[in-house]
């Protein structure tokens, strides 16, 4: 009895039995998902027809208990759903032994040895086998072993797919396929419908569906294309012709009748029926905005809107009709090609980007010419043209330079002339074409020709290395960029010292605009130039000018532009005080510093929070005394909430990362300042030099490079984790995380404590050369008094 109660499952078969059961578990998962994606969008679409049917057949629309029923039908037949095709089914555990009865039930041909050989497998036969221990026969252990053979050499050739019946899985399946389908193109034909629906169910708004609601031929009303600053429409009116109406292509109309001695409602209204080219009839009703009589009817809108085609109509109103009226569209006048002559300014002929000179351009959308050049256009119609309306906008947007003129023909043309202006802005010009029939252009022509304005040079101004104060003997690194339209005459720096005249400074720009000049105050001082003395405001500015000769103007000269950088102030102090200056912004960095490493500290203590979130707690008090009075309750689940609460950690872990860093490079950057500032005023300091640079700018560089970057990814990457990792490598992530920011608080606090360091060392060297200044200044006046006393003894 022992080899039988010792006997295990066969792993062929226990694969394929785990297979029978996955199988299983995803037909009931599809089937469920299907189901409730079929009531879902079933319900939408019926309530939704239930509701919008009646305001067809003039009904109002249901009040809001209605669709509350609804939402609770949807509900309540969502919540059968759930619990019958997700909950009863899968609290159903498939055993081994289910499971090989159903594939023995379906292929016989096992003999029940597939049966035999999972229940001998089986807890419950093991349990049994103390009972049968008494009748235990020799030949059972050979029996099952004979019975597991034939049932795992039968049981690779078994198709799990054909146990399980998919057929009412495919019609589901189809119907949600078709229920898809149908609600696609109802979004797609009808998108406005889907979100009406959409916000009146699930948003309970009452907002109402959207609703659709002459015998004498007065003529056919057409509008005038308006300019663009005309302040209210015009119209324009075309009469009857015989039997036949006139009206441009794809143009609006408007036609106007009048009935007289209308009989009583409802028969107190004029219809418009028509028929087209092709057949198609139809009736529109004509609107009267009066009682009088004669009344007045109008017919403003289909088929009348863009009209492409002849329509044949008729005009009938109480017993009386006007038939076989004709409307005939008609080419509307265009201008079919405009050319633009023009002459070139002559500052161009210095220029080597651009042409000069008088040519003829044919038009085009976005053309644009240099400012100054003279244009006109010359323009082809596509029919006989009566006369012209102008508007002309010379500048950019100035309404006070509109013009708005009237060409007339001294007979009808297809070719005319627009008189020429000279280009000083952006030129806009709109023309209204009129036939020799009387009927109007349906839009206006616009003629848009940018001018190229030959704008002041634009320069970058910067001095390397300086700040806002330098002292006597300093080298003033000025780097400048400049950028013309066309060429530069010349550029120059100008230094102001005070209030005094300002001189000029030759400045050499090369091809790519660029102009480098090093302005040494110690080389002027030994040269005999006048410098800045301490105490004076050194003022720099970089200036450059072009060729420009137009004038704005007819009675103004014409001056060339120059263009003049954002002059920088530079105080200028003896050498102690830019120490001091300095001192107080490394002090100032420092500060930084502090602040810094608490913000990390802070972070660490958000990231040990997070750590100490992701161990859920088998505790529900335990929990809540963890949880933060902002976290997410309600109707979540535990897991969940602590999902929620990862989340939201780790993306103020991000948050706060990403600000340290940006405050850690605004650090470096001053630093790096401070050492070039030292280097370009040649203050003879090299400990500080070595120290600002060497303790501090260089390990901090380093440590930008190489700790943050990493420490930067992780935190990056843990709302990531958050979501897709488990909790073992999210918790691993952390705790790599806190001892990289351990690393980084450590490294801050290194660099911190040598600024500490230096700004102590400063303090005792401005007082030892505080000390030496005063002793020079003894010495200097005792050597003058001696001086005055040996004087007058010579007296």
């Amino acid at each position: 009895m022992s080899n039988a109660s010792t006997w295990k499952l066969p792993t062929p078969i226990r694969q394929k039995l785990s297979e029978l059961r996955g199988l299983i578990s995803r037909v009931i998962a599809t089937q469920g998902i299907a189901v409730l994606l079929i009531w879902l969008l079933g319900s939408f679409i019926v309530f939704g027809w239930i509701d919008y049917l009646p305001t067809r057949f003039g009904s109002d629309e249901s009040p809001k208990v209605v669709r509350v029923i609804m939402l609770l039908i949807i509900a309540a037949v969502t919540l059968w759903i759930l619990y019958h095709y997700f909950w009863n089914r899968w609290m159903v555990r498939w055993s081994d032994s289910a499971l090989a009865l159903a594939i023995e039930r379906r292929h016989p041909e096992f003999q029940s040895t597939l049966v035999t050989t999972v229940q001998a497998a089986s807890p419950s036969s093991k349990l049994r086998s103390k009972e049968l221990e008494a009748i235990e026969h020799p030949n059972r252990a050979g029996m099952i072993e004979i019975a597991a053979s034939k049932a795992v050499e039968r049981i690779g050739s078994i198709d799990v797919r054909s146990l399980v019946r998919l057929s009412t899985l495919q019609w589901e399946l189809g119907i949600l396929a078709g229920l898809l389908g149908l609600f696609s193109l109802g979004a797609l034909l009808h998108p406005d419908l889907v979100t009406h629906w959409s916000k009146r169910l699930y948003g309970l708004s009452d907002l109402p569906w959207p609703r659709r609601t002459s015998l004498g031929i007065v003529g056919l009303e057409l509008d005038i294309p308006p300019f663009t600053n005309a302040s209210t429409p015009e119209r324009y009116l075309v009469r009857l012709d015989g039997n036949r109406l006139l009206t441009p292509k794809g143009s609006s109309a408007r036609l106007r009748s009048t009935a007289k001695d209308l009989l009583a409602a409802p028969y107190d209204q004029c219809a418009f029926h028509y028929r087209d080219r092709a057949g198609n009839r139809g009736r529109a009703s004509m609107l009267s905005y009066s009682n009088s009589n004669p009344r007045e009817f109008v017919l403003d809108g289909p088929p009348l809107e863009a009209i492409n085609d002849n329509l044949w109509f008729s005009v009938v109103g109480g017993d009386a009709r006007l038939s076989n009226l004709v409307l005939e569209t008609v080419d509307a006048p265009l201008a079919l090609s405009t050319d633009l002559d023009v002459q070139y300014p002559t500052y161009l002929q210095r220029s080597t980007k651009t042409t000069w000179g008088n040519e003829r351009l044919e038009f085009r959308n976005g053309m644009r010419l240099p400012q100054g050049t003279q244009v006109g256009l010359w323009i082809r119609a596509n029919k006989p043209i009566r006369r012209v309306d102008v508007m002309r906008v010379a500048g950019a947007g100035d309404q006070d330079a509109a013009e708005q003129f009237t060409i007339e023909m001294e007979k009808p043309t297809v070719e005319f002339a627009i008189p020429a202006t000279p280009l000083l802005g952006n030129l806009f010009m709109e023309i209204r074409l009129w036939d020799d029939q009387g009927l109007c252009s349906t839009r206006v022509q616009q003629y848009v020709i940018a001018a190229t304005a030959d704008n002041v040079p634009e320069i970058d101004f910067v001095l390397e290395g300086i700040s806002t104060a330098i002292t006597q003997n300093a080298k003033l690194p000025i780097r400048s960029k400049i950028k013309d339209d066309y060429d530069l005459q010349r550029a120059w720096v100008e230094s102001r010292i005070d209030e005094q005249v300002p001189t000029e400074s030759e400045l050499q720009i090369n091809p790519q605009g660029n102009g480098e000049l090093d302005i040494d105050l110690k080389a002027m001082q030994e040269a005999g130039q006048t410098t800045p003395v301490v105490g004076s405001v050194y003022s720099l500015m970089v200036a450059a000018a072009d060729y420009y000769d137009v004038s704005t103007k007819p009675d103004t000269p014409s001056v060339p532009h120059v263009g003049r950088s954002t002059p920088i102030q530079l105080s200028v102090v003896t050498e102690d005080q830019f120490l001091v200056l300095l001192d107080r912004r490394e002090a100032a960095m420092r500060r930084r510093l502090e602040q810094i490493i608490s913000e990390l500290g802070q972070l660490r203590d958000l990231l040990i929070l997070t750590g100490k979130s992701n161990k859920p707690s088998e505790n529900p008090e335990a929990r809540s005394s963890t949880s933060q009075p902002d976290e997410p309750s309600g109707d979540q689940t535990p897991e969940e909430s602590r999902s929620r609460i990862l989340l939201l950690r780790s993306q103020q872990a991000s948050a706060q990362a990403s600000k340290s860093e940006g405050e850690l490079k605004g650090v470096l950057s001053e630093i790096s300042l401070l050492v070039a500032e030292l280097i370009n005023n040649r203050i003879d300091s090299n400990d500080r030099r070595e120290r600002l640079g060497q303790k501090i700018k260089v390990p901090l560089e380093a440590m930008m490079e190489s700790k943050w970057k990493l420490f930067a990814n992780q935190i990056n990457e843990l709302e990531t984790l958050v979501a897709k990792s488990t909790p073992e490598e999210l918790g691993k992530q952390l705790d790599e995380s806190i001892a990289k920011n351990n690393e980084i608080i450590a490294s801050l606090s290194s660099i911190l404590a040598d600024m500490i360091e230096i700004q102590d060392l400063n303090e005792i060297i401005d007082r030892v050369r505080g000390l030496l200044d005063r002793q020079s200044k003894t010495i200097d006046g005792t050597k003058q008094q001696q001086k005055k006393s040996t004087l007058d003894l010579l007296k």
